[in-house]
C-alpha cells in the first residue's frame, strides 16, 4: 500500500501546493482590483465535475500539444515523471473539489471583513498601508477554512481522477480490488484511506480552531 499512498499523496501534495499559490495570487488581485463580496453561499456554484474535466483535458493537450497526460506505468517509472504526471491530476483536483471557488471567494469575504476592524481603519487613517499586515491573517484563515470545507469533495473526486489519468493511487487501487472481488485487499485500502482522511480532517480541524482562536483577539 506504500506505492498507491505516495501517488496519492503527491497528487494531494501539488494540489494543495496549487491552492496556496492561488490564495495569494488572489490576495493580491484583490488589493489591486477590488471587487463586491462573494459569499460563502455561492461555494458550490462554481464546482465542475472531474468527468467533465479529465477527458477533454487529455485528449485536448495530447491532440493539440502532444502531450501525453496519462501516468506512467512502465516498472522504471523514476520520482521525476511521477511527479510530472501529477500536475494535471492535481489540477482537476483543485477544480472539481470546489476548492479554487471556495478560496476565491473567501479571500474577498476575508479581506473586506478585515478592512472593517479598527486595526486597520486607524492606519489606513494614518496614511500607512495594513495590507501587507493583512496577508499573513488573510491568507491562513481562508486556507485552513477553505481545505477543512473541500475535504469530502478532495476525497470524492480523487477515485475518478485516478481513473481517468491512470495513476496508481489508493482510491484506484481500491476500485481495481472491488472489481476483482479481492475482499481483503479492499478492506485494507479502503482502511488506509479512512485513515488518511480522518488524519487529514482532525488536522484541518485543529488548526482551524486554534486560528480562530488566535485570531478572536484581533479588534
Amino acid at each position: 500500500m506504500l506505492t498507491y499512498f505516495y501517488t496519492t499523496g503527491i497528487i494531494f501534495f501539488v494540489s494543495l501546493s496549487l491552492s496556496i499559490i492561488l490564495a495569494f495570487a488572489c490576495y493580491e488581485w484583490q488589493i489591486f482590483f477590488p471587487s463586491r463580496k462573494i459569499y460563502d453561499e455561492n461555494f458550490g456554484v462554481s464546482l465542475i465535475p472531474s468527468l467533465l474535466l479529465a477527458p477533454p483535458l487529455i485528449v485536448l493537450s495530447y491532440k493539440f500539444f502532444g502531450v501525453n497526460l496519462i501516468y506512467p506505468v512502465h516498472l522504471y517509472a523514476g520520482f521525476y515523471e511521477i511527479f510530472n504526471s501529477a500536475w494535471a491530476p492535481a489540477v482537476v483536483l483543485l477544480l472539481a473539489s470546489g476548492l479554487f471557488s471556495g478560496i476565491k471567494s473567501s479571500i474577498v469575504t476575508e479581506m473586506q471583513y478585515w478592512r472593517s476592524k479598527p486595526f486597520y481603519l486607524f492606519s489606513t487613517s494614518m496614511g500607512m498601508s495594513a495590507d501587507s499586515a493583512l496577508r499573513k491573517i488573510v491568507l491562513l484563515r481562508v486556507l485552513s477554512q477553505s481545505w477543512l470545507r473541500s475535504l469530502p469533495w478532495f476525497f470524492g473526486e480523487v477515485i475518478v481522477i485516478e481513473a481517468m489519468f491512470n495513476a496508481p493511487g489508493l482510491a484506484y487501487e481500491a476500485w481495481n480490488l472491488a472489481k476483482i472481488r479481492d475482499f481483503y485487499g479492499l478492506a485494507e485500502a479502503m482502511a488506509s484511506i479512512v485513515l488518511v482522511y480522518a488524519i487529514c480532517l482532525v488536522m484541518f480541524s485543529l488548526v482551524n480552531r486554534w486560528l480562530g482562536e488566535k485570531l478572536a483577539s484581533y479588534v
